[in-house]
């Protein structure tokens, strides 16, 4: 069931990654699947590190941002990542036309690991991102009383290893 308060906000009034009305933005216009969100991508000069290559920081933000729609399409909830994973496998070509696939991995509690791709026209791979990230609550956002949830500064001061073995952090 969506959140109806995410729904009543416009929570994607100046999103970098799919607001129309963000000038400096990517634009993303997302397609809803059964499991996976969908979104055409083809990044022009603007976003580029070297002449012709979509500078890596760029890619990143457009894998995080589908694995946000995903979270949002399919449960209705506000996240944040947490962390971010990004592996490239080829150069993102400026103007190049590509696809972007996002969908939720798992859910425990408020905690979602989500995954996206960015796909060429043929389907091979060109990056992949993986993200665990955090439901906020949508009050606490538009009141403007957004502080980090209690198991964000879990991560944040301490070491969780993949098996949640957790340490301090030196």
């Amino acid at each position: 069931m969506k959140d109806a308060l995410v729904e009543e906000a416009d929570v994607t009034s100046n999103c970098f990654g799919c607001s129309t009305q963000n000038d400096i933005g990517l634009k993303l216009e997302f397609v809803d699947g059964l499991d996976e969100v969908y979104a055409p991508v083809s990044l022009g000069r603007q976003y580029e590190s070297y002449p012709g290559i979509v500078h890596g920081g760029i890619v990143s933000t457009v894998l995080d941002e589908a694995m946000g729609r995903a979270i949002m399409a399919f449960t209705g909830k506000m996240a944040v990542t947490m962390g971010l994973r990004v592996r490239f496998i080829s150069i993102c070509e400026s103007f190049a036309a590509y696809r972007l696939v996002g969908k939720i991995v798992s859910m425990t509690g408020n905690m979602i690991k989500a995954e996206a791709r960015l796909l060429t026209p043929a389907g091979d791979l060109v990056a992949l991102g993986e993200a665990s990230w955090i439901v906020i609550e949508p009050e606490a956002v538009f009141s403007g009383q957004t502080k980090v949830p209690h198991r964000t500064l879990l991560y944040i001061n301490y070491e969780v290893s993949r098996d949640g073995a957790v340490c301090e952090r030196n």
